[in-house]
């Protein structure tokens, strides 16, 4: 089969962020002229343990400077007489504050990037649910047959190879933000990416299936339309107006770039993605008829260990009032 290749710009709607696995607590960056400097803690511990005459002296004083919270890079260097400036690893923008900081995926001479598989698997999950006509194979199927049958689907969805997506490369800028969650305040920060129109960076897609661009196009924008308004309902922003506001401009968009064939398509990656957007909750509370999914936890026995009948997901990620992770592809 005859590969097809296309290629398509990207801006974020909201903010993203694809975690490197890397989390820096205060000890591991000093702040600067409005920036997070991230550095190299252990490399400075070493250096600082060069100078040590003794060991029993250093030890309580390096306890003492993590122990303490509130205490940065900047107190250690200060402390142990070290050029602070010469372990800083790379820079963040943000308002100053005290909290660990989830940093971004980056290559190892620490140059943001957006991985390809984020994109891959997020368009894949739309095609493939679509494909196989997983909604009306789950009708069929009781509770706990549409559990393995869904644990069956995702092992193999996960070694489907009919879509490739490259890596997105470029100069990212980004910014520490404060992640706030509904039903538990406020979590750690993290570093997340913005590109506006004018800074778009190019998505190189090749697929290796008997469809169309314009099709993966329909697809994925039917699947994260119909994912909107599952979130939109969800019992945890009952009350939450901002949130639902935002995530109805979304939707909105999605609606008119498909009645207006526009080539054109929305989807989430990285963190931020809820329950609905990255599996297959719209398909399943269409069967059970059930938008917190109580029924099929009931009967799973799952998530819980008494069974109370209470709103799920009961919680939501959110930063400044907009799901994290929303962008748009347009074809070129």
């Amino acid at each position: 089969m005859m590969s097809e290749k296309a290629e398509f710009l990207l801006e974020t709607l909201t903010p993203v962020h694809i975690g490197s696995g890397d989390v820096f607590s205060q000890i591991d960056y000093f702040y600067e002229n409005g920036y997070f400097n991230i550095c190299d803690f252990q490399r400075a511990l070493n250096d600082a343990l060069n100078k040590v005459t003794d060991m029993d002296s250093f030890m309580k004083k390096c306890k003492g400077i993590i122990s303490n919270k509130d205490n940065n890079f900047d107190v250690f260097a200060k402390e142990f007489n070290i050029d602070k400036n010469k372990y800083v690893l790379f820079k963040i923008k943000g308002e100053k504050q005290n909290t660990n900081i989830k940093t971004f995926i980056r290559h190892s001479n620490n140059k943001i990037y957006i991985p390809g598989s984020s994109i891959k698997g997020s368009i894949r999950t739309s095609i493939y649910l679509k494909e196989n006509n997983i909604l009306e194979n789950l009708k069929k199927l009781k509770n706990k047959d549409q559990l393995k049958f869904l644990k069956d689907e995702i092992t193999f969805l996960n070694k489907e190879k009919n879509l490739m997506v490259e890596d997105v490369e470029g100069d990212f800028s980004s910014k520490v933000m404060r992640i706030e969650r509904i039903g538990m305040g406020s979590m750690d920060s993290a570093e997340f990416v913005e590109i506006n129109k004018s800074e778009q960076k190019t998505v190189k897609i090749r697929k290796i299936k008997n469809l169309e661009i314009e099709d993966i196009i329909n697809y994925v924008n039917d699947f994260y339309f119909n994912s909107l308004n599952a979130i939109i309902e969800m019992d945890a922003l009952k009350n939450q107006q901002k949130i639902k506001e935002n995530l109805l401009k979304i939707r909105n968009q999605i609606e008119n770039s498909i009645k207006n064939y526009e080539k054109t398509m929305y989807l989430n990656i990285g963190f931020g993605g809820g329950y609905f957007n990255k599996s297959f909750g719209y398909y399943l509370i269409q069967i059970h008829r059930d938008k917190d999914l109580f029924v099929l936890r009931r009967n799973l026995k799952f998530g819980m260990r008494k069974i109370v009948k209470r709103p799920f997901p009961k919680t939501f990620a959110h930063v400044m009032n907009n799901q994290p992770g929303w962008v748009k592809l347009t074809l070129i």
